[in-house]
This record gives structure tokens, C-alpha cells and sequence, in this order.
């Protein structure tokens, strides 16, 4: 239930299988995973499947690992909830009772926020900043944030999406010229080609803040929560608990209270 993988090179889809020795932080990690997936499949799911998660590592080769990079759960096989689209997601039922979708909001922003020691901004949109469509912005943070680098252009295929799906989108916002307004908004951005800080950082901290979540959850509350990356998926009854219980582990790990929002 525990898999580690190698940095992604150009072209691959994914970074190779790794074998490390057994050591009593991947056989503690496994354990965990193990009573998750022995909770949850306890209680049945309708309109979508379930038949356990692995915890997948990246970056294993690097002298600095320690089951501390990625680290995010994925449902074993190709078939489950996790495939689903969000409004597939939500037509999912636990036990027969409806669901809802939490989600956080601008999660690796705002984890970062927490890093670097800044408060959130007070906006009601953390990505509606100096006039630019939040749609192209986040697209920025997106693709900025999976690499150790500003890019120069926006990548293939970008400039066809947000054309097609952001109506505000316009030719001169180009990726320099959002990346000026973005720095001045979010001054601490400016030294991420060089800083120690990585996808893989933020990606643990937003695994280790869900898995917290899910394990309050199941201890003191035998209740079920089916997490999607940076959301989970609790039952309709649960929602408050989830909520309450999710902004308290995301502030015990980054200092931040999150802005958390219901699909």
C-alpha cells in the first residue's frame, strides 16, 4: 500500500517504480494506510466503487527522502470514485445517505502562505488579482508550481483552453505579463526557481493534512471521509465535523485557517 517512484523524466507519464528497504516509517505509513482502507470498506458506496488506497512517494532517489515527498492516496485500479467527474462525485451515496465535496481553496497558495509566513489575503478570491481573469491566474500558479522555473510561454495547449473556457481570457495576457502582476501581488514568489520549496513539499503537507483529517474523522467519530486529492467526500450529515475538522488539522500544520468550500 505504500509505493515510492523516481522523479519523472521528460516524456515518461510517471517516475519509475522504486524498491527501498523496510524501515519502521514505511511499515508505520503502510499500517495506516491499511486501517484507512479497512474503515472506509466498511461502509458501501453507491453509483461508485471503492477497493482501497496506496500512498504514492515521489522523488525517492533524492538524498533528502523520507517518505516526506508527495505522498497523496490513490484508490487502487482505474474504475473508482476517484475517476468520476465532480458531478459524478456528488451522486455518489454512503450507506444510502447523500454527499457532499469539501474542497480547499487555492490549497498549495495557500500552504505556501503558510511556509513563508504570510497571512491570506483578505480578498474573497485569492486568484482575482490586478484585473486578470482568476481562471488565467490559477492556469499561471498551476503550471509554475510543477517546475523549478518560470516559464517563458504559457505551455501546449494552455492558450487553447483558456481561450475556450475563460470568456475574459484575452492574446496580451501572456505568461510574463501575468507573472508581473502576480509578483507584485505575491512578493514571496519571486524566488521560487531557487528556493527549497517544491510541488513535493506542498503535495506531502496537503496529504498529511487530509490523512489527519480522515483519521480524526474515523477514531472519534466513526465516520467515513473519501478524499480526492485536496478534497474529501463526506456524508451530508458529516458536513459540519468535516468542515470543523478539516480547517483544525490544515491550521495545526500550516498556521493558516483555510477558506473551505462545499460542492
Amino acid at each position: 500500500v505504500i509505493e515510492v517512484r523516481a522523479t519523472k523524466k521528460k516524456g515518461e507519464g510517471g517516475g519509475r517504480k522504486i524498491k527501498l528497504p523496510a524501515s519502521k516509517r514505511s511499515e508505520q505509513l503502510a499500517e495506516e494506510v491499511k486501517s484507512i482502507n479497512d474503515f472506509l470498506s466498511s461502509f458501501t458506496l453507491a453509483n461508485a466503487s471503492f477497493s482501497g488506497f496506496r500512498r504514492i512517494f515521489s522523488e525517492g532517489e533524492r538524498d533528502d527522502f523520507d517518505y516526506n515527498l508527495g505522498g497523496r492516496l490513490y484508490c487502487a485500479g482505474d474504475k473508482s470514485y476517484m475517476t468520476l467527474s465532480s458531478l459524478l462525485r456528488r451522486q455518489t451515496l454512503i450507506n444510502n445517505e447523500k454527499v457532499v465535496e469539501i474542497d480547499i481553496n487555492a490549497s498549495y497558495l495557500t500552504i505556501l502562505h503558510g511556509l513563508k509566513g504570510n497571512p491570506m489575503p483578505e480578498r474573497d478570491d485569492v486568484y482575482a488579482i490586478g484585473g486578470l481573469p482568476r481562471d488565467v491566474v490559477k492556469k499561471w500558479f498551476a503550471i509554475t508550481i510543477g517546475v523549478q522555473k518560470f516559464h517563458s510561454q504559457w505551455l501546449p495547449g494552455n492558450v487553447a483552453e483558456l481561450s475556450k473556457t475563460c470568456l475574459a481570457y484575452r492574446p496580451w495576457m501572456t505568461v510574463k505579463a501575468v507573472q508581473k502582476t502576480v509578483l507584485e501581488y505575491f512578493p514571496f514568489m519571486a524566488d521560487w526557481p531557487s528556493g527549497e520549496v517544491r510541488w513535493s513539499h506542498l503535495m506531502f503537507i496537503e496529504s498529511e493534512i487530509i490523512i489527519a483529517t480522515m483519521k480524526q474523522m474515523m477514531t472519534q467519530h466513526h465516520a467515513p471521509a473519501f478524499p480526492v486529492h485536496d478534497s474529501i467526500i463526506v456524508r451530508k450529515s458529516d458536513q459540519d465535523l468535516a468542515m470543523e475538522t478539516l480547517a483544525k488539522q490544515f491550521q495545526l500544520l500550516t498556521g493558516i485557517t483555510p477558506r473551505l468550500k462545499v460542492k
